[in-house]
């Protein structure tokens, strides 16, 4: 086993770490600097790396033999790929605010359509990138570092978001669901070898996901964001980005 397969292990661990343990960390519900500052890596980590990594997707699926059907079609749109995931994750988020507390189920089961919907995009979301930290082909420790640093703080808002909406639930049911996603992503991940063009067209969906993740759940909103502190986090991590870029380069 080598020092990238490693890695990939130990950022698999990390993440379904922290989809176990993030309803517990209580510093997150007592300040909002630190949620500030990963909202601002979270949204740095969007514009100055997912999105230059979408366009080199989209060279890969134009470059590609021509299919036939819905994926030749979407060999060519790769933005309409990210556009389309950009809508569901977007749909699922409105339909899990739309539930209001006295409408839902208290956390001993799930009876409401919206919240079902919601927790299960929210599953679907780790199961994609559980496979794609498996799946990760390119050379060098240092993408895979920076790809595990970014999505660990991401989960961790995000994960506090839904550790917040659901409650005891995201604790006895929630957190085990998304731990077994990502497992179960890897796997597929390590046992099934796709073609280029349908991991190409997974992260553009994988993309648009995380795009309204962020902007959604994210960013601090009025009283319970802290601008400076999510400026620095933007600044960390868009330096920490394009210096491991130009340390591949």
């Amino acid at each position: 086993m080598g020092p990238r397969e490693l890695l990939q292990i130990l950022a698999l661990v990390l993440l379904c770490l922290v989809h176990l343990f993030v309803g517990r960390l209580h510093f997150l519900h007592r300040g909002k600097s630190w949620l500030s500052f990963s909202g601002g890596a979270a949204a740095a980590y969007v514009f100055v790396y997912i999105l230059p990594k979408l366009g080199y997707q989209q060279l890969i699926l134009s470059g590609a033999a021509p299919a036939g059907g819905w994926l030749g079609y979407l060999q060519h749109h790769a933005y309409l790929v990210a556009f389309l995931g950009f809508l569901v994750y977007f749909g699922a988020s409105r339909a899990g605010q739309c539930v209001e507390p006295v409408d839902r189920t208290p956390p001993e089961g799930l009876s409401h359509p919206l919240d079902i919907l919601h927790i299960l995009s929210v599953v679907l979301y780790a199961l994609l990138v559980g496979y794609l930290v498996a799946d990760y082909q390119r050379p060098g420790s240092a993408p895979i570092a920076l790809a595990t640093i970014a999505l660990t703080m991401h989960f961790v808002g995000s994960d506090h978001v839904v550790a917040q909406r659901y409650g005891r639930l995201y604790d006895r049911f929630i957190r085990w669901s998304l731990v077994g996603a990502t497992i179960a992503g890897a796997c597929i991940g390590v046992l099934t070898t796709l073609r280029p063009t349908i991991v190409a067209l997974w992260f553009a969906f994988l993309a648009g996901a995380i795009i309204i993740i962020v902007l959604e759940e994210e960013l601090p909103e009025g009283d319970h964001g802290d601008f400076w502190w999510f400026f620095a986090g933007a600044v960390f991590f868009s330096v920490l980005i394009l210096g491991v870029q130009m340390k591949s380069v």
